[in-house]
């Protein structure tokens, strides 16, 4: 027996012996190796996930992203870019909450009238113009808040190339569905991450977190909410440039979504050059297919001009006649010669004018009425003035009476 014991206990010591050596000769695990078993580890919880996965899930998931893209530098930058115009548009005396379209144009907001007819820039220029403090933190917000993950799952080439396209879609949709709209803000192009974010979630359906995106709901409510409420209230923000965002940013999500496992990137890098050649081909066939339109705000500002000149013209020559430096056959001519004349061809160029909105349209006969008044009251006055006739001065007085009443009806409209 005790022969028997010594046996077993040799057995024992020449087994541990055999677990040592086994344990010295093994290899440490290859780093790529454990960062496979982490990903596959990761997958496998995914699968499982409910409605609710756990933080240490999101945690991974995260993880995995700052590898595959381990720096963010547009998404930062775009923000940079946005609020130092915002702050240069302050410092050159544009309005911070209320800015006047004027203003907004003068920095490359988008209007179809000046777009179409060769400002091409302002289908981009205008994604770096906001309408006051309120939207652009709004946007801003969003866009550091959903960018972060978009930019991660894209990388930094797709994300540049989707968020360009994206806005560039929203301004086309924009002179295409609201010619007569000035239209400013990046709201198209963040519209556009979310649609990117659609996009991958449709390619990869299993590929991010339920937590991960329930963090995110917040911000996309109150971002679609405040657009929403925002464009209703504002002339210078259009749905039509948020649809044609989304829409673009869903379509170059899908075709640059990539596998989060860092495999590859070239090919994915081909596709986005693919799709940013496709869908600007297209825009630009969009784009050529649009027929010039009437500047109404220029025509507007012409008109403001040469009111102003033939209303001073006048005044002028009323005053000289007070102080007895006119004679009233010389106040005659003035008015026949060049007040007349000139507004004359104001009324027929604006007269003139076709193609514009209903809106335009009220405002536009309310203003001709206007034009028309003055008109018959200088002619009756010039008139008075070289026959010496006190009845017709009472009449010409009368229908400048009235175009006051008009002006006074059509600056309410404005207001």
């Amino acid at each position: 027996m005790a022969e028997q014991n010594e046996d077993v206990e040799q057995n024992e010591d020449a087994g541990q012996t055999e677990d040592a050596e086994q344990t010295e000769d093994a290899e440490p695990e290859p780093a790529e190796e454990a960062d496979r078993r982490a990903e596959d580890q990761l997958d496998a919880l995914l699968q499982e996930q409910d409605e609710e996965p756990p933080e240490s899930v999101v945690d991974m998931f995260d993880e995995r992203l700052r590898k595959l893209t381990p720096r963010l530098w547009v998404m930062p930058l775009l923000i940079a870019v946005n609020v130092l115009v915002y702050l240069l548009m302050i410092v050159k005396g544009v309005h911070p909450i209320t800015p006047k379209v004027t203003s907004l144009l003068e920095w490359g907001a988008n209007y179809a009238p000046r777009t179409i007819d060769g400002e091409w820039s302002r289908l981009l220029t205008c994604t770096f113009i906001h309408i006051g403090a309120l939207h652009i933190l709004f946007n801003m917000y969003v866009l550091w808040d959903v960018g972060r993950l978009v930019e991660r799952l894209l990388g930094p080439v797709p994300f540049a190339a989707m968020y360009f396209l994206s806005g560039a879609a929203g301004s086309v949709a924009s002179l295409i569905f609201n010619p007569n709209v000035v239209s400013a803000g990046a709201s198209g192009a963040v519209f556009g991450v979310f649609g990117a974010l659609l996009g991958v979630l449709l390619v990869q359906r299993n590929a991010i977190p339920v937590a991960r995106l329930t963090k995110l709901r917040n911000s996309a409510v109150a971002f679609l909410i405040y657009n929403t409420v925002f464009a209703l209230q504002m002339d210078n923000i259009d749905i039509a440039a948020h649809t044609g965002g989304l829409v673009m940013g869903f379509l170059c999500g899908m075709p640059m979504s990539r596998s989060l496992d860092g495999k590859g990137l070239r090919a994915q890098l081909g596709r986005t050059a693919g799709v940013a050649l496709v869908f600007s081909v297209v825009l630009g066939g969009l784009l050529q297919g649009q027929q010039p339109r009437v500047d109404f705000i220029a025509e507007m500002d012409q008109f403001a001009k040469d009111e102003k000149a033939c209303l001073d013209t006048f005044n002028n020559g009323i005053r000289k006649a007070q102080k007895g430096e006119l004679t009233e056959a010389a106040l005659a001519n003035i008015l026949s010669q060049k007040v007349i004349p000139q507004w004359r061809s104001m009324r027929l160029r604006i007269a003139a004018l076709r193609n514009l909105p209903k809106k335009r349209q009220k405002r536009m006969a309310t203003l001709l009425r206007y034009l028309e008044l003055r008109e018959e009251g200088w002619v009756l006055f010039e008139r008075a003035l070289r026959q010496n006739d006190s009845a017709l001065v009472e009449q010409a007085t009368k229908k400048q009476e009235e175009a006051r009443a008009v002006l006074e009806e059509l600056n309410k409209k404005e207001d």
